[in-house]
């Protein structure tokens, strides 16, 4: 397990394991994607929910309706002598895309300094510092684009 930020929660929270599976689940009023084999990621359930939240709704500032977004994981491994500002090691990404204007692209890293401009939003920004996240970046094309963010995986996955 990975060291977790201090967060403002209650007494009474004992952060639970995220699972894939059940998030995909849970939000099937949108379209979603998968690999065939998802990791899970190392996470506290309720910063990663509170970021996970942000990052609809940005999609949703975007023009977009809740069933238009795509929520969608990717299993990504960096390898050693590979790394940047994503650090070598297996991770899990989450992406909310659609249509839209998802300018200006940007970036966000734990390691980064902060900016001047929040990433996206105050919101969001606020979420995913607040959150395990490792990196988090836009993507924008003509008529749509998306939000990713990147967490460690919670177990290496099998060989």
């Amino acid at each position: 397990m990975s060291p977790r930020h201090q967060t403002d929660v209650t007494p009474y929270h004992r952060s639970m394991p995220v699972s894939v599976e059940s998030m995909l689940r849970a939000h099937s009023y949108m379209r979603t994607g998968r690999p065939s084999d998802t990791w899970d990621p190392d996470v506290d359930d309720q910063t990663f929910f509170a970021l996970l939240g942000e990052m609809i709704v940005v999609g949703m500032h975007r023009g977009n309706d809740l069933g238009e977004l795509t929520l969608s994981v990717t299993n990504v491994t960096v390898m050693p002598g590979a790394e940047g500002p994503i650090p070598a090691g297996d991770h899990v990404a989450i992406t909310v895309s659609g249509r839209g204007d998802w300018t200006p692209e940007q970036t966000w890293s734990r390691e980064a300094a902060a900016s001047e401009e929040p990433f996206v939003t105050a919101d969001l920004e606020a979420a995913i510092v607040a959150s395990d996240a490792i990196y988090g970046y836009t993507q924008a094309s003509a008529e749509a684009g998306g939000i990713t963010a990147m967490f460690p995986a919670a177990t290496p996955p099998d060989d």
